[in-house]
């Protein structure tokens, strides 16, 4: 695959990730081995670090359930800069699940999508000695589909899930309202909602994140059921706590507020 075209950038961490992300090329995949080595985060941390977002975060844990559990995929949205992100990855590190993460702000066309995506499940990492290249050039969602339900196929028997984890794998599609303006793009995301009843497996978990409703991404042949989780705009008070929760002199700081 061609890379010299694209611009680097940072990448968000993944459960397959290690804990501090670091710029690779377009939507490479984030780790160099499956295993998850970041301390995991406890749920009054998760509170303490996330003001105003304790009932989303309560919610999210429940929908997800507990280990090996098929869960309906979930439809989180709200307000830009609600904190439905920070607040998504923390649940999954949290839960300690293992889990692909892809933007589709900077995975900006279907090819780059598809192939970050699976390359994160069979733990495939670009580097120079891989040519930064991706293990599957995909072009097409029918393609998508087919090597997803392989390398699914893969990581469950490949020995990667432990006890604690599972077996489930999740994969989770942020800022997927972009695809709309992608060529065929509200197809795409017909194709990615459906993705469960497609593939018929339950041990996979769909989450996509959203900054407009359901009811925003039009679709003549409608979408399958999903579960959703909304997260308000934060308060004044909300975004107070946001602003003084790093501050080492609270008081100093509060008075410029």
């Amino acid at each position: 695959m061609e890379n010299s075209e694209r611009p680097s950038r940072a990448t968000r961490s993944s459960s397959f990730s290690p804990k501090t992300p670091s710029k690779t090329k377009a939507c490479s995949p984030h780790s160099s081995s499956c295993k998850d080595a970041r301390k995991l985060f406890s749920l009054e941390s998760l509170f303490a670090d996330l003001p105003g977002r304790h009932r989303q975060i309560t919610e999210l844990c429940r929908l997800i359930g507990p280990p090996n559990t098929p869960m309906t995929p979930l439809f989180v949205h709200g307000a830009p800069f609600s904190g439905k992100t920070s607040v998504v990855l923390g649940v999954f590190r949290h839960l300690n699940r293992q889990f692909a993460y892809a933007n589709c702000r900077s995975c900006y066309n279907p090819r780059i999508l598809f192939e970050s995506i699976l390359d994160q499940i069979s733990c495939r990492r670009r580097t120079a000695e891989t040519d930064y290249s991706s293990g599957s050039r995909c072009d097409r969602a029918s393609d998508f589909v087919a090597l997803l339900r392989d390398a699914l196929v893969h990581a469950r028997s490949g020995g990667r899930k432990s006890d604690e984890q599972g077996g489930m794998v999740y994969l989770i599609f942020d800022n997927v309202e972009n695809i709309r303006h992608w060529d065929d793009g509200l197809e795409l995301i017909s194709v990615l909602f459906s993705l469960s009843n497609t593939l018929k497996t339950p041990e996979l978990g769909l989450v996509f994140i959203s900054s407009v409703s359901m009811d925003d991404l039009h679709h003549e042949n409608g979408f399958p059921e999903l579960l959703t989780v909304f997260f308000p705009a934060y308060s004044e008070g909300e975004i107070h706590q946001i602003l003084m929760r790093t501050q080492e002199n609270p008081k100093l700081y509060s008075s410029f507020l």
